[in-house]
């Protein structure tokens, strides 16, 4: 199970990464942007490992950067994602301005902001994700297309002050069950990388090659 969660984990992760090579219709249209993903799975089965290497992996792959920004999104404040307020004397308006989440990617302009721990977090820091995971807006900054979001969480009734995720929080990712096999295990303790052997690199021009047909084919599952 884990070896299929981390190709379809690895592929979201990429969804935004070539979206220059698209036209403005396309991007336009929902093509090359990148899909929210909130990995669950118990404590302890290397998700946060999993998701670090993954990043590693494709800036291997494409010898460019792609950093992994890491945070528990219990240790939060929403301000942290919402920006802070401060004034601005010249426009006699107030200005939301992020803090420290962000940052390394907002230089590199492609990566992943990681947010581990989700469902410890505060509901605060839970509506203030909202607009975060699903338009990658901090404070009044967009981020680019290329860099990913992603979450990890605990179930609900073994994460430390665990609660459920709300549905607006729900409904803006998509799911991945996360569970470790005994296959994987062995492998990491031999020496391997286990799960993380799964990643999968897309080429520069999936997106032409399969994003229609692809999107063709959940319409005609739908219409049925």
């Amino acid at each position: 199970m884990s070896g299929e969660t981390t190709k379809l984990l690895s592929i979201a992760m990429q969804m935004g990464l070539h979206c220059e090579t698209l036209e403005k219709q396309q991007v336009d249209s929902g093509f090359g942007r990148p899909i929210p993903v909130l990995v669950i799975g118990p404590p302890g089965v290397a998700k946060t490992e999993v998701i670090n290497h993954i990043a590693r992996s494709i800036a291997e792959a494409t010898k460019k950067p792609f950093p992994c920004e890491t945070y528990s999104a219990a240790q939060l404040c929403a301000e942290d994602l919402s920006g802070l307020p401060v004034p601005d004397l010249a426009t006699g308006t107030t200005r939301l301005l992020p803090l420290h989440v962000g940052k390394e990617v907002l230089e590199t302009q492609r990566g992943v902001v990681f947010l581990d721990e989700l469902t410890s977090s505060s509901p605060s820091v839970g509506a203030a994700c909202l607009t975060f995971i699903q338009s990658g807006i901090l404070g009044e900054t967009k981020i680019s297309n290329a860099v990913a979001r992603v979450a990890a969480a605990n179930p609900s009734d073994m994460a430390a002050s665990g609660r459920d995720l709300s549905a607006p929080e729900s409904n803006r990712f998509l799911h991945l069950t996360w569970e470790l096999s005994h296959r994987d295990f062995f492998d990491w303790m031999l020496g391997g990388v286990g799960a993380a052997k799964d990643v999968v690199i897309l080429e520069p021009d999936w997106e032409q090659k399969f994003g229609m047909m692809s999107r063709s084919v959940v319409v005609s599952y739908l219409k049925k």
